[in-house]
């Protein structure tokens, strides 16, 4: 790998991120595709069979209560549909979100940091990751592929800020992989992330 010229200055809109002399070596975004697998998942599978019976309930409410009074129509039709639209949402919504997430996601790798950056419904973030031996790079083979970078941790910090609600939130998405993710050229991005936390680490003391 050569090494990148260290006097190129930083591309317009990254000149308060970026360090010193950092330099961008890859940017890309992702094949963003709608994962059907999702909806073939245990829990899944089990809302939408509950979806079912809530579609027959609905559908038995409205025939069986037309001469009903109106409340009582209107709270038996509404039980129906809030558990039917409720259901299908906890089923469809993981895909949806995580398809949402990976069109509104711009990746960066530089020779010091791996950068994130999403646009999800109007929200903004931007994650960076030091290239240091605490990453763990991982390659996922496929067309396309991902790499791996390393596994979202529970953010204890947020629990002694108070921040209950943040806390169990970074504690439900703990163990989830971090990454590049559905990139063309995924072997290449992977090589590239491995030699450049390679070149960071300290030289070896020789033995005497």
């Amino acid at each position: 790998m050569t090494d990148p010229d260290q006097s190129r200055p930083p591309p317009p809109g990254w000149e308060d991120i970026l360090d010193p002399g950092e330099v961008i070596l890859w940017q890309g975004q992702p094949e963003a595709r709608f994962d059907l697998s999702i909806l073939i998942r245990p829990q899944v599978r089990a809302n939408l069979i509950m979806s079912g019976f809530a579609l027959f309930w609905l559908t038995l409410a409205f025939f069986m209560t037309s001469g009903a009074p109106f409340v009582v129509r209107l709270f038996l039709i509404g039980i129906g549909l809030f558990t039917l639209l409720q259901l299908l949402g906890q089923s469809i919504a993981p895909a949806l979100y995580r398809w949402l997430r990976l069109r509104g996601s711009y990746y960066t790798l530089t020779d010091r940091n791996a950068f994130i950056a999403t646009s999800v419904l109007g929200r903004r973030g931007l994650e960076r990751y030091p290239l240091d031996s605490q990453l763990s790079p991982q390659l996922e083979e496929g067309l396309p592929g991902s790499v791996w970078l390393t596994r979202r941790k529970a953010e204890a910090g947020a629990l002694f800020r108070g921040d209950l609600p943040g806390y169990f939130a970074s504690l439900a998405r703990s163990g989830e992989q971090i990454g590049f993710e559905q990139i063309p050229g995924a072997r290449r991005v992977f090589t590239l992330v491995r030699d450049t936390i390679a070149a960071r680490q300290p030289p070896r003391g020789r033995r005497e």
